[in-house]
This record gives structure tokens, sequence and C-alpha cells, in this order.
């Protein structure tokens, strides 16, 4: 069933199922809100056909308009993005053409700014740019004028080696800038060691995946809205692992 804008009225199932989780409302609470056994709301929730009028009642249930649901979910701010193998070796081999294709594509930076805050001329982007653009990476039609692909928030499906080169060296530059400037409360650095049990650890876990997804779609939002120019670049790095931090003596 549609209801809006090409949104399937049985993709709001997932959603309902990660809003329900994320306000603590169990498969209990649904049955009493839709008159129904429990049994029957988990065989409702493991299909793919709900009635509106089912929806709405979770809807109410949530204290959510189902327009804001369907806004949520035709947003879908994650997109699946994966290089070439050309593309990939370029950006593995040639750290300046990552750097560039970087502050270019994913962070909307002009190249005028580009050369003014690295202080790097023609004579050195412009073979960077035949490169990227030889790979369809960019287009580069004439000096300033570069045509990008849109990357509000993209999920790169590649796990090779240059995903693994950025797990390496993403965290430890930004670990060391945010030591550099520890002095400056808009930088934050932080180490913990928990004990917890076997569920809050997996709920810890959901809770941070949750907690960067919904900043994630924030982003989106604002740099559609707000104007690039207005927002704060943010770079970050965590890893939870569930063992002691020390490996040997």
């Amino acid at each position: 069933m549609n209801v809006s804008n090409n949104v399937q009225l049985e993709d709001v199932i997932p959603k309902i199922k990660q809003l329900l989780k994320g306000r603590g409302l169990s498969y209990s609470d649904v049955a009493i809100a839709l008159s129904l056994s429990e049994s029957s709301v988990k065989k409702l929730f493991m299909g793919s056909d709900i009635s509106l009028s089912r929806v709405l009642k979770i809807c109410e249930l949530l204290e959510i308009d189902l327009i804001d649901v369907l806004a949520d979910i035709k947003e879908s701010p994650l997109q699946k993005f994966k290089f070439t193998k050309d593309q990939e070796d370029l950006l593995y081999t040639n750290d300046s053409c990552f750097n560039l294709y970087w502050m270019l594509v994913i962070e909307e930076i002009k190249l005028f700014e580009i050369k003014s805050q690295f202080g790097v001329d023609n004579k050195y982007l412009y073979p960077l740019l035949r490169e990227l653009d030889r790979l369809d990476l960019i287009k580069w039609i004439n000096d300033e004028n570069i045509k990008t692909p849109a990357m509000d928030l993209i999920l790169w499906e590649n796990s090779g080696k240059l995903v693994h080169k950025l797990k390496r060296t993403w965290p430890q530059r930004v670990f060391d800038k945010a030591i550099k400037n520890e002095k400056n409360d808009d930088y934050k650095l932080g180490i913990r060691y928990l004990k917890l049990s076997n569920s809050s650890y997996k709920e810890f876990n959901e809770s941070l995946e949750d907690l960067i997804l919904e900043f994630g779609k924030r982003s989106v939002r604002e740099m559609r809205h707000s104007g690039r120019e207005n927002l704060k670049p943010v770079s970050f790095a965590f890893s939870l692992i569930p063992e002691s931090y020390v490996s040997e003596l």
C-alpha cells in the first residue's frame, strides 16, 4: 500500500520497531494498544502487511505523527556507495588525491578555499584534479567549476584496503588533534573502562549506534536547510571492545 511519495506502508514496520525499542515499549504494550495477543503482534511485525489503522494506533502509543515517521523513512540518509577497483587503488596509494577528494566531495569545500587554507596553487592541484576526473570521482570542467556527486551521508560498501587504511589512520589523527587542543572546550577526548552484564553491553552498543544514526540524520537535515557555511565540521572516532584494555604484562 502506497501512503506517501513512494513510501510503502510495509516500510513503516522496521521504523516502528526501532521507535518502540528506543522508547522502551514492548510487544505487550503494543498488544494492549491494538487489542491483540502478544503472539499476534509478533506475527504482525514479522510479516510485510499491516493496516493503516493499526499503524495509526501504534503511532498514538508512540506519541508521534505518522507523517513524521514517513518523512524519516523517505529521508533515508544512509546511501550505499562503492568505489571501483581503480578508484579505490588511487585513493589508497595517493594520499594527496584522497585528501583533495575528501575535501571537495565529502566536506564540499571550494577549490579557492583549499588553496587559501593549505597554501597550494594550480600547479600542485591540477595533476590531482586530472586524476580524480579521469576515474570519474569528480567532473572537473575548468578552474573552479568542479561537479561532485551528492554524498550527504554515505555507507561505503567497500571493505578492502582503503577502508582498513582509514580505520588505522583516522582515529590517530582525530585523537592527536583532540590532545593538541585539549584546553579548547569544543574538543573532547575520553577513555573509559566499565564492567557490564551481557545485556547492558548489548544495550550500550545499540545505544551508541542509534545515537550516531540520529545525529547523522540531523546532519543531513541541517546541511540541507541551514546552509553548510553555518555548520561546524565534526570528526570523531570510537571503539567498543568486550575485553580488557591490557593484553600483556
